[in-house]
C-alpha cells in the first residue's frame, strides 16, 4: 500500500491528554482507517497544549495511540513547516 503522512489536530485520545477536541478525534479516525487499509502511516498532530504540565522547553512530544507512535507539536513552536519536512 501507500505511505501516508497524516497531519491533524491533537493530541489524540491516548490516555494522557488533558482535553481532546472533536478535531483530534477526527484525526484518530483517519489514522485508524488508513492503518486498517494497510497503509504505512506517519502521523504528526498539532495542539494548543503539549501535555498536562505544559513544559515550555519541550515543543515536540512523542506520544502513542494504541501502540502507534506519533509526534504532537505545540503551536508555540511557530513555523512548523521546517520540522514537518524533515
Amino acid at each position: 500500500m501507500s505511505r501516508v503522512f497524516l497531519v491533524g489536530a491533537g493530541p489524540m485520545m491516548d490516555g494522557g491528554a488533558r482535553r481532546v477536541t472533536a478535531h483530534a478525534m477526527r484525526t484518530s479516525h483517519f489514522l485508524t482507517a488508513l492503518r486498517r487499509a494497510g497503509h504505512d502511516v506517519i502521523c504528526a498532530t498539532v495542539s494548543t497544549n503539549i501535555s498536562p504540565i505544559d513544559p515550555e522547553e519541550r515543543l515536540v512530544e512523542r506520544r502513542s495511540l494504541d501502540g502507534f507512535p506519533y509526534d504532537n507539536l505545540d503551536m508555540r513552536m511557530g513555523n512548523m513547516l521546517a520540522w514537518l519536512s524533515d
